[in-house]
This record gives C-alpha cells, structure tokens and sequence, in this order.
C-alpha cells in the first residue's frame, strides 16, 4: 500500500472524528481517542488487503490507457495515410484535366476553357467566388492546388535527395580511385624536392656544417675526379649532379679546362662546391703577405716552423706535401729511391720570401723549389758532371759544408777534406762528421719521434755509414754550393774546431789527435 493512500486514509477518519466532535457542544476526549485508536487499529487490519486492491486498479488502468492510445495512434496514422492518398489522387486527376484541356485547345471547333472566374477577371488579392471543385477532399486551411504543390515540392525535394545522395556516392567512390594516384603523386614530389634541395645544398652550402676536412689532391687531376674526392670525404652528398653542374657552367661561361694545385687542403663543407673547386685553384684569397727571411744551413723542420708560426701555411700540410706531391723538376727527378727522411732537404734555397696569409702549400714549396732552379745553372750542372757527382751528391756535400763551416772562407777547406776522403775509400771508408749524427738527434726526433729517428741514425751517422748520407743535412746557400763544386786542392783527411770557430786541418790521424789536443787547451782557455 502507497504512503499517499495510507494518509488519505487518516485524513477521511480525522474528518469523520472531527464532524462528531462539532456535533457534541462538549465532546469528550476520552470518548474521542478510543474511537481514534480503534479506527487506526482496523486500518492496520485491512492495509494489506486494500494497498492489493489499489495496485491491481492501478495496473489496470495503465493498460487500458496504453491501449486506448495505440488505438488513437494507429487512427491518427489511417488519417494520415488517407489524406495522403487523397492529395496524389486530386494531383493526378488536375494533370489529367490539363492534358485534357491543352489537346482541346490544339484541335479547331472545339469548346474553349472556361475561366472559373466571372467574366473572366480576377484581383490578384482577390479568391474565385466559383471554382471548379475536383473529386475529393481538401483540407481544411488550403487549396488543392496548394496542396499538390506542396506534394510536388514534398517529392522534387524527395527527388533531389536521392540526386544528391546518389552525387554524393559518385563522388565518394569517385575520390576513392583518385586516392592512390595523389599519393603516388605527393611521394614523387616530396622525394623530387628533397633530391632538389640536397643538390642545391652541395652548391649553395646551406646548413652545411663548418667541420673541416682535409683531402690530398694529386697531381693534373680533372674536375671529375676531385668531385669523386669530396664525395668520398663527405663534403658533398650528389656527385652526379655536380659534375653535370660544373660541367654546364663551364661551358656557359666559355671557360678554360681549370688546372687544379696538387697537395692537401683542408676544405668544409660550408664552402659550397665552387668554394672548394676555387680553394684548389691556388688562387689567393687574402692580399695580407709576410715578408720573411730564410738562413743558410736551415733544415726542413726550421722552416716549416717559421712559416707556420707567421701564418703563411699550417706546418703538417708543408710535411704532407713533401711526401705525397710529384714536383716537376729536373733536379729532383732522381730522389724516388732515396732513402731520405725528406727528400726536398736541400732544395728548399735559403733566402728572402714574401708569402701570402693561408698561402697553399704546394705553392709555398714551389716557391722554395724554384728559387733553386735558377741558382742551379748549366755550369753548376757542367761542373757536377766533371766532378762525377749528381746534383743531389753535390747538394748532400754542400749541406755538410754548410753545417760544419764557421764562415765562407773555410768552406774550401772542408770540401778539399770531404772530397778527398770521398776519393780514397779504402782508408778511409767514412766522412766521420758530427753535424751528420746531430741532424738526427736535433731535426728529426722533434718531429717524427726518437723510435722512428733511430731508424735513421744509420743512414745519415757518418761515423757508421760508408760515403755520403742518405740525404742533405740541411739546405745550403750559394757559397756552400759552389765550395761542394769547387773544392781547394790539398791533401788534407782531417779537421776540426775549437769553441772560437777556429779550424784545424790534419793529413792523418797523429796530427788529427796533436790538434785536438790544440782544440782542448783552447777550449780550456778563458
């Protein structure tokens, strides 16, 4: 039983309590509550039974008020399809009347239609008084006339719809066959643009990074095959390209086959293709020059030194290009068997140079190189010739002159010495001469290391070697060259000096050993 029933309940017996109590001028009270607990006693007797009846009514009421609206509803749609009928019916039979009056009209003598409007005039604002009514119901507020426009609109929309919708089918099935040829297309031009902007990369140097690389370049190599070198060192990412692009600028702008500086460079990327291509050249980028000044008697490690500290070239690409650039020479055209440690020692001529800042390496020996040429005439060569000597014994002669000679006037004497023992083989198998060992232990440990300098302490030690070294001990001036040609006519094996520069001469071994001990109570002196 609901609470809303239970309280209705009460509600009638405290009324009824209520009328009685009116009726009474005095009630009584106790009269009242017996009456009251007994009532509500009785209710809690039938609650149960009554709050059943109460539900079942309930229930079926609720049936019977969901039946009677299915029933409404199952009417309103009868209705419905009725009117429905009707309006296609009322729009068939007026077409069918047009057609009927537009074939009478076509034919002669036939009856004309007649207006359903008096007289034939109508006001725009103004309905027909007569008007021929077709079979069937109209609805209630319009025409039927409005009405089958309202269908034909009802279908036209209907219509236009399935139009649409079959457009829209069209086009999406259409847009599905399209799909694979604009994504075939889009992978084309994404990969096309980024074939394009690395090409244009390797000219341009855009985003390139600024590390540096360093490459040998040999000797007449093509622009082809120095293309081939950056690719392999990573400096540029399409060589074919290149090569077509060089290729096309260099007919367009009618140059000549470019001639490219053999030896190591140190190139970026940053540079872009032409940069580097420039950078081969040899041309010269900065107009800045140092002017400096070349001893007699410095050996290679003096003077790449020198050059590297002033800016002129790094010294690692000066060793560099020593040992791996063929230098077209006459002079040096015999040295590819030498045992030297540098086989341009010697050649490199002392004297006074003006170099470029960052100058190229291969152009700074040339420099060297060809200032020996023209100190090296055709009456140092006939003179070589006469003596039996090839240029590089005369220059190997001509730097132990140099480095043993206190000044140009005992150049001679030292030559007669050298020469004279060169001579005599049997007595005296070597030169015996300390600035040969010293060049080891001075020149070349420094730079290629005490293991590797052992290795050519026999090659160069004139105390264990036999005749000349393996190479020059330095690179000897003019004088030193012309004493090795023009050595004075004694018989002197011996010589020496004392801490002064004074020299001392000896035709053997007993006046060798009473001049030492000249040398030493010289030396002794104060």
């Amino acid at each position: 039983m609901r609470s809303n029933d239970f309280d209705k309940i009460l509600e009638s017996l405290d009324k009824k309590i209520e009328n009685k109590a009116n009726a009474s001028q005095e009630p009584n009270k106790t009269s009242y509550n017996a009456g009251y607990t007994g009532a509500y006693s009785e209710l809690h007797k039938t609650s149960g039974e009554e709050a059943r009846r109460v539900s079942e009514a309930q229930q079926n009421a609720f049936r019977q008020n969901a039946l009677r609206q299915r029933e409404q509803n199952a009417a309103r749609q009868h209705e419905q399809d009725a009117f429905r009928q009707n309006a296609i019916r009322q729009q068939e039979q007026r077409r069918a009347a047009e057609r009927t009056q537009q074939s009478r009209q076509g034919q002669p003598g036939e009856q004309q239609y007649q207006s359903p409007y008096k007289n034939g005039v109508y006001f725009s604002n103004q309905r027909p008084s007569t008007a021929q009514q077709s079979t069937g119901s109209i609805p209630v507020g319009g025409s039927a006339a409005s009405t089958d426009e309202g269908n034909a609109k009802s279908r036209g929309s209907k219509s236009a719809k399935k139009k649409g919708s079959g457009r829209k089918r069209s086009s999406a099935s259409g847009f599905k066959s399209v799909i694979p040829l604009l994504a075939v297309i889009l992978v084309f031009t994404v990969l096309f643009s980024t074939f394009g902007i690395m090409c244009i990369n390797d000219i341009l140097a855009i985003g390139k990074k600024d590390a540096p690389v360093t490459v040998n370049i040999q000797e007449n190599m093509s622009t082809n095959q120095i293309i081939d070198i950056l690719d392999k060192e990573g400096l540029i990412s399409q060589r074919e390209f290149c090569k077509i692009f060089c290729s096309l600028t260099s007919k367009l702008k009618n140059t000549k086959t470019p001639v490219y500086l053999a030896g190591p460079y140190e190139l970026n990327a940053s540079m872009g293709l032409e940069g580097m291509l420039n950078e081969l050249k040899g041309k010269q980028k900065n107009a800045e020059t140092e002017k400096l000044i070349f001893p007699e008697g410095y050996s290679v490690y003096q003077i790449f030194d020198k050059l590297a500290t002033y800016g002129v070239c790094k010294s690692d690409y000066l060793y560099s290009s020593i040992d791996t650039s063929n230098y077209k020479y006459g002079f040096i055209s015999g040295l590819e068997n030498s045992k030297a440690c540098y086989k341009l020692e010697g050649y490199l001529f002392p004297d006074t140079y003006e170099f470029y800042i960052g100058e190229n390496p291969i152009s700074v020996i040339k420099r060297f190189l060809t200032a020996f040429e023209s100190k090296w005439t055709e009456g140092c060569k006939q003179k070589a010739k006469e003596l039996g000597l090839t240029t590089n014994e005369v220059i190997i002669i001509a730097s132990i002159i140099q480095k043993e000679a206190a000044n140009k006037s005992q150049m001679v004497g030292i030559s007669s010495v050298i020469h004279n023992r060169l001579n005599d083989p049997v007595n005296y198998p070597t030169l015996d001469c300390d600035s040969t060992y010293e060049y080891v232990s001075k020149y070349l440990a420094p730079k290629i290391g005490d293991s590797a300098a052992a290795q050519y302490m026999p090659l160069y030690n004139t105390y264990k070697c036999e005749g000349l070294p393996a190479g020059a001990i330095c690179n000897p001036g003019m004088d030193a060259i012309e004493a090795a040609l023009n050595p004075a006519e004694t018989d002197y094996y011996y010589f020496q000096h004392d801490k002064n520069g004074k020299i001392y001469y000896a035709r053997n071994a007993a006046e060798q050993d009473q001049n030492s001990f000249e040398v030493a109570r010289a030396n002794s002196a104060e």
